[in-house]
């Protein structure tokens, strides 16, 4: 989580603010406030963004399902 949602890979990609991080980010790991469905959902969306968008169409997706579930 905290790799996808590092604020060098927000600004980078420049489809969240960098201070994303600062705001929902590091507050939610330090137990500072509940802000589950933000990170959750900037989660998932990276999650996607990495499988679908920044793989070379080409590859096969890089995650392992079964891996998930352990």
């Amino acid at each position: 989580m905290e790799d996808l949602l590092r604020p060098e890979r927000l600004r980078s990609q420049g489809l969240f603010h960098e201070r994303f991080h600062e705001r929902f980010v590091l507050p939610h790991l330090k137990e500072q406030g509940d802000y589950t469905w933000q990170v959750w959902s900037a989660l998932m969306f990276q999650l996607w963004h990495l499988v679908f968008i920044e793989q070379k169409e080409s590859e096969e997706p890089t995650y392992d399902c079964q891996a998930i579930g352990e």
